[in-house]
């Protein structure tokens, strides 16, 4: 027949004549050149879904693609996945990887703080046992929440530093900025009724002083003449 279509989109090329009824547009052989750059054509889309024109630029392309699965290497313990790169500058996705899982936080040979995240490395142990000096290091660490003392009126935190020289204690900073915070609250509670003025002290909450305003404004006028 005339019509000839795609194998991979099923787009449809017809067969043209001329005027002397030979073929001037021949539809098979303009169905085989739509086919080699075909979008749909699985042999011309590279690992990143780029196409190519045909298989040997889509190869081409593919030898230093970051979406090639031969250029991507999954660290076993954590999945973080790492890229081989090219040129100059270029690194190897593998032993990016292998030095990584050595250093690894969940690599089941290391131990990591769960306040800060520092990972104690086995192959960097010499002494004693990753697991132990981890410990060691979560009673000391700044993250943990045992070692910070915000002020409870401007949130301000104030860090424990358990070191032999330069130590501080972060309870007593906190306690003496408390005594000076900007932040700190009036102590009473003012409030205005129909003309009438209740204070309130927040620690005696059944303790209420009730002033006219008019009273107030009076005192206030006698008191400027």
């Amino acid at each position: 027949g005339n019509r000839h279509a795609c194998r991979y989109c099923k787009q449809v090329f017809v067969a043209a004549f001329g005027v002397t009824s030979y073929f001037r547009v021949s539809g098979a052989a303009a169905r085989d050149r739509h086919q080699i750059s075909c979008a749909q054509n699985p042999g011309n889309t590279c690992f990143c879904g780029k196409l190519f024109d045909n298989p040997t630029a889509r190869d081409s392309h593919a030898g230093t693609c970051d979406a090639n699965p031969e250029h991507r290497f999954d660290c076993q313990f954590c999945g973080d996945t790492f890229i081989t790169t090219f040129g100059m500058l270029g690194q190897g996705g593998r032993d990016q990887r292998d030095s990584h899982a050595e250093r690894c936080a969940k690599n089941p040979l290391n131990s990591a703080c769960q306040h800060c995240g520092l990972t104690f490395v086995k192959s960097e142990v010499w002494l004693g046992e990753v697991e132990t000096q981890c410990s060691a290091h979560e009673e000391v660490c700044t993250a943990n929440p045992r070692n910070r003392f915000p002020c409870r009126h401007c949130g301000l935190a104030f860090v424990t530093h358990k070191r032999l020289l330069l130590g501080r204690d972060g309870e007593a900073d906190r306690e003496e900025h408390e005594a000076v915070c900007a932040m700190i609250p009036c102590e009473y509670a003012v409030q205005e009724s129909e003309g009438w003025l209740s204070i309130t002290k927040h620690t005696q909450p059944d303790q209420q002083i009730i002033v006219s305003k008019a009273d107030e404004i009076e005192e206030d006028t006698d008191v400027g003449d």
